[in-house]
């Protein structure tokens, strides 16, 4: 019993130490809308992130987009996705609030582009229509 608690402890320590990685910072099965609830997770304590884009991917299209690829490669991905950006308003530290920003069409899908870095993509770089 001993070793399973020092393990998880291990885990969160781990996490607080490296970060969040790309999928839990970016990649979202279903969007709520609440930009504040999602953007308490990414944040680090004592910062606020200025923007986030949050990826939806019910179906796990992102799972492999890095598969085969070279250390510090761009790959775009070949299917489309739905996309959301979270942005700071002007609140100060520790209470940061964020809006979605606006798009003339919530719903349009568009291929995304990430770096990759020993197989998993590491970095969101931008959109592409």
């Amino acid at each position: 019993m001993k070793i399973q608690v020092i393990s998880v402890l291990l885990l969160l320590s781990a996490e607080h130490i490296f970060g969040l990685n790309f999928y839990q910072k970016h990649v979202v099965k279903e969007w709520d809308g609440n930009c504040d609830e999602k953007m308490i997770a990414i944040n680090k304590p004592g910062k606020c992130k200025r923007i986030n884009t949050f990826i939806v991917d019910p179906d796990n299209l992102l799972g492999d987009i890095c598969k085969g690829k070279k250390n510090q490669e761009h790959v775009t991905s070949k299917d489309q996705f739905v996309t959301h950006d979270c942005v700071k308003n002007d609140s100060k530290l520790p209470a940061c609030a964020y809006t979605e920003e606006i798009k003339p069409d919530p719903n349009q899908k568009i291929r995304i582009k990430v770096l990759c870095e020993k197989n998993k993509p590491v970095h969101y770089e931008w959109k592409c229509n």
